[in-house]
């Protein structure tokens, strides 16, 4: 199994407490935009490694759900311009966290995994949920790495889980320590008064000076795209106040200070998509080119040595209803 790596090259220099909910009018709007969108053409595609056998009673096959970039990891690495390491959910089974090298990619010409670099694993399998979650169906998960001190390693991984199907609120996020020997998982927690249907799945940071500019300084994002029209008519993003890693809030509490980035329509807990609901919905703010059989489930923040910044979603539309 291997993982690629993509990069961005435009000339651009592309470098890879809880409260009320924070009303529109309280959210400054962006002043300067960028002057344009990315384009497939700005994409570098700087080749794939290998990832590591199995560890921990998991493995990396039937994986790929969920993973984030810590920049201290791995210090003792020689330096070849890919610093840092992985933290990455692994086999569907099992949805256990390994943390593993970030190996030089290799561009194979002949596409043979034998030529690519393979990564090590620096840390072993470990299953950060404990009985947090019961079994999930189909699921859809999150990792952010979040660092709010000067220190890399007072850091700590939020996670988010969610599945198929969750016709009751359920809480879906959390954060562990990062050592997975004893992750002590704090949470899971509920998002605002929202679906577990328009988050639970894609996770990250979002830049320190951008948040306190325009969301409060909230520093994660949660969302998620559910097929159908259970999560309105287009993929969800929301801001939100990362909880005190010293001082967490108890199993099953509320964050509250939330702020809706991307949302399609209006699904909150008492909104189940019963018959007709679509009709509710209406074509109030729909995502352009989307229909109810698309998917979205990765997702990055690209920041440019101008500051210039891209929040990039991939996925795919069907081209039919």
């Amino acid at each position: 199994m291997a993982l690629l790596l993509i990069g961005c090259d435009r000339d651009r220099g592309v470098s890879s407490g809880l409260g009320g909910e924070v009303s529109s009018a309280e959210i400054a709007a962006p002043k300067d935009l960028p002057a344009s969108l990315i384009s497939p053409d700005d994409l570098v595609y700087r080749g794939a490694f290998r990832l590591p056998a199995g560890s921990g009673g998991s493995s990396w096959e039937y994986s790929g759900y969920a993973a984030t970039y810590y920049p201290s990891g791995d210090p003792g690495k020689v330096a070849d311009g890919y610093p840092g390491s992985l933290f990455a959910v692994g086999h569907d089974h099992q949805q256990y966290v390994s943390e593993i090298s970030i190996p030089t990619p290799v561009v194979s010409k002949g596409k043979k995994l034998g030529d690519l670099s393979a990564a090590r694993t620096l840390q072993g399998f470990a299953d950060i949920k404990g009985d947090l979650f019961e079994e999930l169906e189909i699921p859809r998960a999150g990792l952010a790495y979040l660092l709010r001190t000067a220190d890399p390693a007072t850091g700590n991984i939020f996670f988010s889980w969610g599945q198929h199907f969750q016709f009751e609120r359920t809480p879906g996020i959390g954060l562990i320590r990062l050592d997975l020997s004893s992750p002590a998982p704090a949470g899971p927690w509920l998002l605002g008064d929202y679906t577990n249907y328009v988050y639970g799945d894609y996770l990250f940071e979002i830049p320190a000076d951008w948040a306190s500019a325009y969301v409060l300084e909230q520093r994660l994002a949660a969302g998620r795209f559910r097929d159908g029209i259970w999560s309105g008519l287009g993929p969800a993003l929301f801001s939100f106040e990362s909880p005190d890693s010293e001082n967490p809030p108890g199993a099953g509490e509320t964050i509250a200070a939330v702020t809706p980035l991307l949302l399609y329509g209006e699904p909150r807990a008492s909104w189940p998509p019963w018959p007709g609901a679509k009709k509710r919905l209406g074509s109030r703010n729909p995502m352009p080119r989307s229909i109810s059989i698309s998917t979205y489930l990765t997702r990055a923040w690209i920041t440019s040595v101008k500051s210039d910044i891209w929040w990039v979603l991939s996925g795919s539309t069907a081209p039919g209803a």
